[in-house]
């Protein structure tokens, strides 16, 4: 082997090294939780009621979250509530890129949901979803509170932006594209 083709391979090979000795530890920088002022509509399989943003730096040995602990309130959460879900939709600002996080569960009080989700380098958002019911009364409210998350089985609680907002309930009269309308 020629000494320009060792070196070049010698090289190649000091900068994988160095690369994966000198990446940083992957840490949580911020866990932020961001609530909109939208209705919780009826006939609508997924309505966002927040978005819990998950701020991580380095890329080596990446965290896992593996339960978000949800308070929830209203004026009659077991029969106005059908499901909570969670999605993840990775560094996406938008719920419809999510995929689901766990298994959706029965309202109560206090829910945990449960699942395991290797975090990114960067933004990692997930998504508190409520299903209602056929018969949820439209007069009712709800809302939600994210208490803590567990990641690498570390509680975590998360900083509220604004605290939380009562949601109305309505009835959703399109869904989205209908007739070529948009309605997100």
């Amino acid at each position: 082997m020629s000494p320009f083709k060792l070196l070049s391979i010698l090289l190649l090979l000091i900068i994988f090294i160095s690369g994966n000795v000198f990446a940083q530890q992957m840490k949580i920088e911020s866990v932020t939780v961001h609530e909109f002022k939208t209705p919780v509509l009826k006939e609508k399989e997924v309505n966002p009621i927040f978005r819990i943003q998950i701020e991580t730096t380095g890329k080596k040995n990446p965290v896992s979250l593996q339960n978000i602990n949800l308070e929830i309130n209203g004026t009659d959460i077991q029969n106005d509530i059908k499901e909570i879900s969670i999605f993840y939709s990775e560094d996406k600002p938008f719920l419809r890129d999510g995929i689901l996080f766990g298994t959706p569960e029965k309202p109560n009080k206090l829910v945990k949901i449960s699942g395991v989700q290797k975090l990114a380098k960067g933004t990692n958002n997930f998504w508190v979803s409520f299903k209602l019911k056929e018969n949820a009364n439209i007069l009712n409210e709800l809302s939600a509170n994210c208490l803590s998350l567990i990641i690498n089985k570390k509680e975590i609680k998360p900083e509220i932006k604004p605290p939380s907002i009562s949601k109305k309930l309505g009835i959703a009269l399109r869904k989205h594209n209908d007739n070529g309308v948009g309605t997100n």
